[in-house]
């Protein structure tokens, strides 16, 4: 009798626990899912709550839940709306899985810090981000293998996308970075590609980053490590007219050997890009510790082309092996003389060579050289459109005081016309196979001088 009494008793407990009324506070469960599953979740400022599944019928609400549950393989959409947040990316992907976070429409949100590997970042507009050190960067990368496409970037605290010390093999294109703080773009780590990305704007102070240091500046791109590729990158109006520009020094590219970058540049190529920026300004700035560069295919107009030199008092080993070649480097004739405008300036620098480039417009020196060895430079073009000689050294391949006949100088257009003195008169490099627009340049003939390897009509 005690044994079907405790029976029966536990047979109405259990049915009344299957019975009972459910909790209206319990979110909806996310299934366990078998580990080589990959899912696509979403995101909705409309439709979304954190306590959803993440479906497409019952979005996340906000992109920092996504990021706290993805794994290895999903991609998390994110629909149009502006997202007042700042995500923290944890989780990594792996080669063959990585983890995509993809914007889907017009999306605005206060930007990423990724400390994870093989993450995917696509298609948002980033600003207002905080004063902070890390998360004032629009993009913040502290891992491998990130691949950071089609996002627009602006008005950023502390810069636009930066590549940490030890970030290797990331991938930077087709991004748009305007007014954003100290650069658009730092690169460190080895083995990034950063192409087609347009950076424009950069602004040296700030109005939410109360106490800059002294060093703020406004730049394009920093670069540091090895084995990157530059390629496409269009780099344009940075300028002290701006009101938060006091006192830069604006480059377009810039590298120096310090111990909290880590070291200068090396070992990277450099072509396809177009700097346009102009008074008090520098297209390349190679400090200590610079070397082997191929810079190729490139067309800069800026008041220095490129500025290579060792500052005498730095510990750090002077820029060597920079291979120059193949670039239109354009001046202005109404560039002030006595602050020292030139096409390419190398202060102790060695063994580099300078090949095939057009020099126009040069106010002062189109090549000046001081206190460098092994410096090879020769069949260059050099042309002033006032008649006047441009400053040396003359070589006996080269064309001095030589109009290129430029198809539209005045309209930024450096394509040869027909009869052009350049066609054919350059030297062939092993190092140059096409030009800036990606036309072969054809071994069986001598290479024309400049970007543009000569079509015809």
């Amino acid at each position: 009798m005690r044994l079907f009494i405790i029976a029966f008793l536990g047979t109405f407990l259990f049915s009344g626990c299957l019975t009972g009324p459910a909790s209206t506070n319990v979110p909806t469960p996310i299934s366990a899912k078998p580990t080589n599953q990959v899912s696509t979740y979403y995101v909705s400022t409309g439709l979304g709550s954190d306590h959803h599944p993440g479906s497409k019928n019952q979005p996340w609400k906000t992109i920092q839940k996504a990021a706290n549950i993805v794994r290895a393989g999903d991609t998390i959409i994110v629909e149009t709306g502006t997202y007042p947040e700042r995500v923290k990316v944890a989780r990594s992907g792996n080669s063959a899985t990585p983890i995509t976070y993809q914007a889907d429409g017009h999306v605005t949100m206060n930007g990423f810090t990724v400390k994870a590997d093989y993450i995917t970042i696509k298609g948002f507009e980033i600003t207002d981000t905080p004063n902070d050190d890390i998360d004032g960067m629009g993009i913040y990368v502290a891992g491998n293998f990130c691949d950071l496409e089609n996002n627009y970037v602006h008005y950023a605290t502390r810069g636009g996308i930066y590549l940490e010390l030890g970030t290797n093999s990331c991938k930077i294109i087709n991004n748009k970075l305007e007014r954003n703080s100290q650069f658009g773009i730092v690169v460190h780590g080895n083995n990034s590609v950063i192409e087609n990305n347009e950076i424009w704007g950069t602004i040296q102070y700030h109005p939410k980053w109360i106490t800059p240091p002294s060093y703020v500046d406004a730049d394009g791109i920093h670069f540091f490590g090895s084995g990157h590729l530059f390629r496409g990158n269009y780099i344009h109006d940075i300028s002290l007219s701006q009101p938060e520009n006091t006192n830069p020094h604006i480059d377009a590219f810039q590298t120096w050997d310090g111990k909290a970058e880590g070291p200068a540049g090396s070992n990277s190529i450099f072509e396809q890009n177009k700097i346009v920026l102009g008074d008090a300004t520098t297209g390349f700035q190679l400090e200590g510790g610079t070397h082997d560069l191929v810079i190729r295919n490139n067309i800069i107009e800026a008041f220095v082309g490129i500025n290579a030199h060792k500052n005498s008092s730095s510990p750090y080993t002077i820029p060597a092996n920079l291979f120059i070649l193949n670039n239109d480097w354009i001046g202005d004739l109404s560039y002030n003389r006595s602050e020292y405008p030139a096409g390419i300036s190398f202060e102790n620098t060695v063994n580099s060579m300078i090949h095939n480039n057009i020099f126009a417009e040069q106010r002062d020196q189109v090549i000046f050289i001081k206190n460098s060895t092994g410096i090879d430079t020769d069949y260059n073009l050099a042309y002033n459109s006032d008649d006047s000689i441009p400053e040396g050294p003359f070589n006996i391949h080269d064309l001095w005081g030589v109009n290129p006949l430029f198809a539209n100088p005045q309209a930024g257009d450096y394509h040869l016309q027909v009869g052009s003195p350049a066609i054919e008169a350059g030297k062939t490099e092993s190092q140059v196979t096409n030009d800036y627009e990606s036309n072969p340049r054809p071994p069986d003939r001598g290479y024309d001088i400049g970007a543009y390897e000569y079509i015809g009509p």
